[in-house]
């Protein structure tokens, strides 16, 4: 049949195949026969090609399991985001995410959908202290006997090669291992003028700061700030009092970010226009541009003694002339840049009976960030505990970064983009969305927040489970609903809540060589037809917080979203598919499932025709 639909893709992007692409597209010849010709790469960069040492001796970022972290990171994402209507608010046209769910899998699914849109990304990750704080596992847990094999300190047969083993590394690894696929797939997803902050204490911000160099490059290494995060140091040691934490920044493509906005400051002093080393020149000021510091009078025409000469009289009222009037002498503006300052609100001065111009910008100076980030600028950790007690009446989460930090981090890259989405994947307390509904509060912005937590279970015998929250995920959940309560504006933009779950479409790929057939595409029980729609929509590429809107005909359910329509129902007939090509806005992909095209050649193929007439792509799933 030649008019066949085209499938959904229910797998994330394979990210190995893309880049093979490009490097096709870019260098023919390198990939010959599925394997890469590094002779013939070298030639067509005009580079010397780096023998590889034999062992294990040669520079780079290397730790015991670093091949199995790339494996896992190149492994398509066969999950699927499911919407909770109930938790959510204003789900249908919602601006704010929260994703419950381990944040690997999820980063995968957002591939599509996000790539190149997020402004900002926010991190609190784990910091591997070694007291526990470290809950992500992966795929490739590591005990000690495959640490010591990776790390070459085992033979095949599981004997010691060395008289001591670096099980200290083993920790060091671990963590490596979860951040690396992390942030190689958060940065896929930063827009190319876009930034990332990471906190990060002393225990891996040497190891972290190798990681970023390696995924984002050394050359988009922004700043390594210094939070004063505790003005009360713990006293207990003899060698240290620690009272400060570590911020990473780094940028998706550093020279595409134009200015970070520390602090705004006002010009200060009045800086004269007169330079000696120009020739004469004639200005002409409007007396809307000139403010007089003079007593009501008149002045001149004539050479005022300092240089200048007024061209005409003028006639000061109030400190305003009563008209335009020429100025000459040696000025270092120009007439075409004085009526630009003017324009952009910068005020002429007069002083004195010298009539020596002055200028009084209205634009205030915008300072990047210091490189140190003291507790009376952006909050510590008490305000951090203060602000969650004031929410809950007890602090159920430990060490909650304060919404005055998060809030300055990302003001500074969103301060002339108001509408940008910021991402935080180790949300935590949700410190992050708390501190984007406070900053769009006070500015008037639209910023829109994805929030990504896994569900970890609450302490026994903690304050978050004495508040019947057994997971952390549900903390960050009722902050983000307190807040919405709380600060003004904040429920404007809705939340849409989701949670990572199963994918509803049974996988056909083989296994163990032999492909699996099904009489359904769907798993079994699954009747939930969003959570069917939102998973198309996604791996279709359509954004988390575009609009949703809902349609029926009949017993057939329409979901519509960024222009892709998903269609599920018995009963559905070519009258029925016409009512959902004809839709206003018109869809620009309609997806329809097999299970309710089963037997129906002939209906599928008029469906093919009939959209593809009218501009229309057709999918089956």
């Amino acid at each position: 049949m030649t008019d066949e639909p085209d499938k959904v893709e229910l797998e994330t992007p394979d990210l190995a195949a893309e880049n093979r692409a490009v490097i096709e597209a870019l260098l023919p010849g390198v990939i010959q026969d599925g394997a890469l010709d590094p002779a013939r790469l070298a030639d067509l960069l005009d580079l010397p090609l780096l023998a590889v040492p034999e062992g294990r001796e040669r520079y780079g970022l290397q730790w015991a399991g670093k091949g199995e972290a790339i494996r896992t990171l190149l492994s398509p994402g066969k999950g699927a985001l499911v919407p909770d209507m109930k938790a959510s608010l204003d789900f249908d046209g919602a601006k704010n995410v929260f994703i419950e769910g381990d944040n690997l899998e999820v980063l995968k699914l957002l591939q599509k959908a996000y790539n190149d849109r997020i402004k900002v990304i926010y991190i609190d990750p784990p910091y591997n202290t070694g007291k526990g704080d470290f809950v992500y596992q992966d795929d490739f847990q590591d005990p000690l006997k495959a640490y010591l094999r990776f790390s070459g300190q085992l033979d095949d047969e599981g004997n010691l090669l060395a008289a001591s083993q670096d099980t200290g590394g083993r920790r060091h690894s671990r963590w490596a291992s979860m951040m690396y696929p992390r942030l190689v797939l958060a940065r896929n997803l930063l827009t190319q003028d876009g930034v990332i902050f990471l906190s990060i204490d002393d225990n891996e911000v040497a190891q972290l700061r190798l990681i970023l160099d390696e995924v984002f490059g050394p050359e988009n290494f922004i700043e390594n700030y210094i939070w004063e995060s505790n003005f009360r140091p713990d006293n207990s040691s003899s060698m240290e009092r620690e009272n400060s934490q570590h911020i990473l920044c780094y940028a998706r493509n550093k020279p595409g970010v134009q200015r970070l906005v520390g602090s705004q400051q006002g010009s200060e002093g009045l800086p004269s226009l007169t330079k000696n080393s120009m020739n004469v020149s004639t200005l002409r000021l409007d007396p809307d541009w000139v403010d007089f510091q003079l007593a009501d009078g008149e002045y001149g025409p004539g050479d005022m003694g300092s240089g200048y000469v007024l061209e005409d009289e003028v006639r000061v009222k109030d400190g305003r002339a009563a008209d335009s009037f020429r100025l000459s002498g040696r000025m270092i503006w120009g007439q075409t840049y004085l009526e630009k300052q003017a324009g952009a609100g910068t005020r002429i001065v007069i002083k004195s009976t010298s009539f020596v111009p002055y200028s009084k910008k209205a634009q205030t100076a915008q300072l990047p960030p210091t490189s140190l980030l003291p507790r009376s600028d952006v909050g510590d950790v008490l305000a951090g505990n203060a602000e969650l007690k004031a929410l809950f009446g007890v602090i159920p989460f430990n060490h909650p970064k304060p919404t005055s930090l998060i809030s300055y981090l990302v003001r500074a890259v969103t301060n002339d983009d108001k509408d940008a989405i910021i991402l935080d994947f180790f949300a935590g307390s949700g410190s992050t969305a708390h501190a984007v509904a406070l900053l769009n509060a006070a500015d008037n912005g639209a910023r829109r927040v994805i929030s990504v937590n896994l569900p970890e279970p609450t302490p026994e015998g903690g304050n978050a489970r004495d508040l019947g929250y057994d997971a952390v995920s549900e903390v960050t959940l009722a902050r983000i609903g307190k807040v919405i309560d709380s600060v003004p504006g904040a429920g404007d933009l809705g939340l849409r809540v989701y949670r990572l779950s199963e994918s509803a479409f049974l996988d056909s790929a083989p296994d163990d060589g032999e492909l699996t057939l099904n009489s359904s595409t769907l798993r079994a029980g699954v009747d939930d037809l969003y959570a069917v729609a939102a998973e198309v929509l996604l791996k279709e590429g359509v954004p988390l917080d575009s609009e949703w809107v809902e349609h029926e005909f009949g017993t057939v359910s329409v979901q519509v979203s960024g222009r892709v329509a998903v269609v599920a129902g018995e009963g559905l007939d070519v009258p029925t598919a016409e009512q959902v090509f004809d839709l206003d806005p018109k869809p620009h992909v309609v997806v329809f499932l097999e299970d309710d095209l089963a037997g129906q050649d002939a209906l599928k193929a008029n469906l093919v025709a009939n959209a593809k007439s009218r501009g229309i792509t057709v999918k089956t799933v």
